[in-house]
Parts: C-alpha cells; structure tokens; sequence
C-alpha cells in the first residue's frame, strides 16, 4: 500500500507547485483513499476455509515434505555412494550430470579418448548401481 502511495505522488506532475501544507494535505489524502480501497477489496474476496487451502497444498505428491525428505535422504546416500569411487570416475560424473557435458568434451577436460570416458562412465554408473542396489 505504501507503495501505491509513493507511486501516486511520484506520477502526479503537480505536487511539486504546491506548498508543503498543500502536499500534505494531498499525500493523507492519497493514503485514507488506498486504505478504503484496500478494505473494500479484502471484503470482495471470499475467505478460503484452512482446510481447504491445505487440501490443495500438495497436491503434486512430489513437493509434500515427506517425499522431499525421502529425496534428501536418497541424495545423502547417493553422495556417499559417489564418494566411493575413484577421483576419475567421480570426476567424469561431475562433467557429464553436473556440468551436462558430452562425452566428447569430458574427453578432451581429462585428457581421454572419447571411449574411455564413455567406458569410465559406464563402469562407474553400474558401480553405483550395484552400491545402491545392495543398501535396499
């Protein structure tokens, strides 16, 4: 609402002519009609039950704050699952799925071929695959 005020005065070219009682006078005034406005608007909008807010809150199952948790949880797991690995693996990793690198420009950042950072990559997926796989 404060907002809205200043944004009056500022667009009203005439303010600036007039005497500062004037301007004062003009700005409460500017304020007691947003204030009205403001309270008109809030009993035109309809109250929502609290139940009914919640209802819809999560209705994406994957936002609800279980399953965030659960994620958290899987990506602590997976992290120390990473941790594992050899630095090159972890590395090559790094590039592709963080850095969405291709295969071709992780070669060339690790000094590789492009089918060793394929195989690396590949060896270093079925580990994790296996690491994790043993955790369920």
């Amino acid at each position: 609402m404060l907002l809205d005020i200043f944004t009056a005065v500022l667009e009203n070219e005439q303010v600036h002519d007039w005497s500062e009682v004037e301007q004062r006078r003009w700005i409460w005034r500017v304020a007691r009609n947003k204030m009205v406005d403001a309270y008109r608007k809030s009993a035109r909008i309809a109250p929502v039950p609290l139940e009914d807010a919640f209802d819809g809150l999560f209705a994406d199952e994957a936002h609800a704050p279980e399953q965030t948790a659960l994620r958290g949880e899987e990506y602590t797991q997976l992290r120390a699952a990473i941790g594992t690995l050899p630095p090159l693996q972890q590395q090559i990793l790094t590039l592709r799925f963080v850095h969405e690198m291709r295969s071709a420009d992780i070669a060339k950042q690790v000094g590789k071929s492009d089918g060793a950072v394929r195989v690396l990559l590949s060896r270093a997926l079925n580990a994790l695959r296996r690491v994790c796989s043993e955790k369920i």
